[in-house]
């Protein structure tokens, strides 16, 4: 006989759907009043409840109907649960998107406890407790809702992992729009405003925020007010698309504080594409942005900008403590760092503690630029940019400024930078440069691989119409306080380098326009060198540069000229300190050249429009340069000046390239050389002079 091995057809089938057919998900309603008989449930609790023992991942409709009076509720389910609102009763089983509004009055609102993912979409809630807590280790989703009024605590508070994801929604009137320790964060296309302590607060998580607005938040005093802040140790924050506009601290950093653990764990600190952070007002230091132990990467400015923020201590627009800094232009040609005011110094940018920051352009046809941002006090430092060291016996701070236009800040001291060194010692280093010149460093701050060499020369590296006086303010009691100084740049301090090349400081205003002030009685090492650069067209009421005490000036391959001066010398030194003129170039009719005591003076190869106060010595000339056309700001080398083939001086170091990044030491056939080929001042004379291409732009 045979023995069938086929199983009944009806079998096969039941078997089949029973193997590959998921438990299939439930959708609950819960209302009340008169829809309540059409619903399944009448509170929420109880749904919830239900759609835990159910199988699957289930969703609870939440009507209109529900009304206002709330119990909190726990979720603790490990499967995925949808909280939806949006449909007037039980019956509307399509949701017309207008949220359903549930007040959970004094106790806490949606307590997720459970490994299961939870969204809530389309509710409105509110709460005299916190709203939405996540303590679970499941993913929490809200999507399309609103957050808010729960006063003295969070409107969403997550602890204990996981992924949160804020959606199409607000969160406003809480103590944090969202409060999270650990885990990761996206909130894309919301809006966290008017949240009496800060909108969003972050430990050790890895957060996302795009397209959203972070507004109004920080009313509260505290320690973590402000728009954003993210600390502990190991912490990200990637920024795109976001405006941070008019939040408050009561402390440091009112648009964003963050703050590492350590140096060893920094904050990731990323400011993508259209980030605007603006007029966001700090009483301590950073009024746009606060960062110690961080490391801040803003690439893409100007489409991405920091303006019209206030600190009451350093830094207006951005304070740095410790930690590193990549600012880059890559866009269009406005202000990235613009109308910021601090009281104390930096009105744009204060670096401290170690930072060490770099500012530069990844477009070759335009400069990052730093505008009319100012210190508010009668002894501010550093209108657009102060480099100082707060820790005693810390790392060196260094700025690293390469092709980039300072232009229109104000401050008493630096108007458009300044250096001030800790009276013990401690150093700090600023370089102001182009990419044009490969391989260089600042103080072993390497040039950024990303760094594009401007073209457009008579914008690139620049330092024009900074002012130094003094701002005033209704409420400044400080008497006591040094004569303003240093329009373009001034520096203080006994450890405080400065290094500026192949740039142009004109049209700057103030009793000076570079100075070294030494008003301390340690032994100084503070230095400022100027090589390859154009000083001129200056307004300096003493003189354009100013070393008192015993700082050294050294001044390289420049020209200094066409400066408006009310003292009695271009060069005006007292003190100890060294001076430094090697091929340079000085021409101001009216006034002494160098005067007027100090310490040694190394003069070689000077052209000057007298002999007073320079030593006598072969490569000591006196004469009219014979400028090209000074009186429209054209201070090259025409045919037959007396500055052409000089020097044979080509020093250690020398980048061989001129002001306009053309070649030093040409030979010209009709110049007889004095000692070398080498031309004075900032310009060589080309072989060949092409004025069609003079302003400098043929130049890579």
């Amino acid at each position: 006989m045979r023995i069938s091995h086929c199983m009944p057809a009806f079998l096969l089938v039941t078997a089949f759907a029973t193997a590959v057919l998921p438990a299939r998900a439930a959708t609950f309603t819960v209302g009340a009043g008169t829809d309540g008989r059409f619903c399944d449930f009448n509170s929420l609790q109880a749904a919830i409840d239900a759609a835990r023992t159910a199988p699957g991942g289930d969703t609870i409709r939440v009507t209109r109907s529900l009304g206002p009076g709330v119990a909190g509720v726990v979720v603790s389910d490990s499967a995925p649960l949808t909280l939806l609102g949006g449909s007037a009763d039980c019956l509307d089983a399509r949701p017309d998107e207008e949220p359903t509004v549930l007040d959970f009055g004094a106790s806490a609102g949606i307590r997720h406890t459970g490994a299961g993912a939870l969204t809530i979409r389309w509710l409105e809630l509110t709460a005299h407790a916190a709203i939405v807590m996540r303590t679970g280790a499941g993913s929490l989703d809200v999507v399309d809702s609103i957050v808010r009024d729960a006063h003295d605590f969070n409107g969403i508070f997550a602890l204990g992992g996981g992924a949160v994801r804020i959606v199409r929604s607000r969160s406003s009137g809480n103590l944090a729009g969202i409060d999270m320790t650990g885990g990761s964060l996206v909130i894309e296309d919301s809006r966290m405003s008017a949240n009496a302590v800060a909108g969003v607060r972050l430990v050790d998580v890895d957060a996302t925020v795009r397209d959203t607005l972070i507004s109004g938040n920080g009313l509260q005093a505290s320690p973590f007010n402000g728009g954003i802040h993210i600390g502990g140790h190991a912490s990200r924050l990637d920024l795109e698309s976001t405006t941070i506009l008019e939040n408050l601290s009561a402390h440091d950093g009112a648009g964003i504080h963050a703050e590492g653990a350590d140096a060893g764990h920094p904050v990731q600190l990323r400011i993508g594409t259209g980030v605007w952070i603006s007029e966001n007002i700090a009483a301590g230091s950073g009024g746009g942005l606060f960062a110690r132990h961080a490391s801040l990467a803003l690439t893409d400015a100007p489409a991405s900008a920091i303006g019209i923020n206030t600190s009451a201590l350093f830094g207006g627009g951005l304070a740095l403590f410790g930690g590193t800094a990549d600012i880059a232009a890559s866009s269009a040609p406005v202000f990235a760092i613009y109308e910021n005011h601090a009281g104390v110094a930096g009105g744009g940018v204060y670096a401290g503690e170690g930072a060490q920051v770099r500012l530069y352009s990844r477009n070759a046809s335009m400069p990052l630029r730093l505008g009319y941002n100012r210190t508010d006090s009668s002894d501010g430092w550093g209108g657009a940019i102060a480099v100082g060291q707060d820790a005693a016996g810390g790392a060196v701070t260094r700025v690293f400024v390469l092709d980039t236009d300072i232009d229109r800040n104000q401050a008493a001291h630096g108007g458009g930078v300044a250096l001030l060194g800790s009276a013990d010692g401690a150093a700090v280093a600023f370089c102001f440069s182009t990419a044009a010149i490969a391989g260089q460093d600042c103080d072993g701050l390497a040039l950024p691989s990303s760094a594009a060499a401007c073209t457009g020369v008579a914008g690139c590296a620049a330092l024009r119409g900074n002012v130094a006086a003094v701002v005033p303010v209704a409420a400044d009691a400080d008497a006591d306080v040094l004569a303003p100084s240093g329009a373009a740049l001034a520096v203080s301090g006994p450890a405080a380098h400065a290094r500026i090349d192949h740039a142009r400081i004109i049209g700057n205003e103030g009793p000076s326009i570079v100075a070294v002030i030494d008003h301390s009685a340690l032994p100084s090492t503070s230095t400022i060198g100027i090589a390859d650069s154009l000083v001129a067209d200056n307004d300096a009421a003493r003189a354009v540069f100013v070393r008192t005490g015993n700082g050294r000036l050294e001044l390289r391959r420049s020209t200094i000229a066409g400066n408006a001066i009310g003292g009695i010398a271009a060069i005006d030194v007292t003190g100890t300190g060294a001076t430094l003129l090697h091929e340079m170039i000085i021409h101001q009719p009216g006034v002494s050249a160098y005067c007027c005591s100090g310490g040694a003076l190394d003069a070689r190869f000077v052209l000057s429009h007298e002999a007073g106060g320079l030593p006598p010595a072969s490569g000591i000339l006196v004469g009219d340069p014979l400028f090209v056309d000074a009186a429209d700001g054209d201070y090259r080398l025409a045919s037959g000046s007396p500055a052409l083939d000089v020097s044979d001086l080509a020093e250690a170091g020398d980048p061989a390239i001129d002001l306009d990044a053309r070649p030093r030491g040409v030979d010209l056939p009709a110049a007889p050389n004095l000692a070398g080929p080498r031309d004075l001042g900032a310009f060589e004379r080309p072989l060949f002079d092409d004025r069609i291409f003079a302003d400098g732009f043929e130049h890579p």
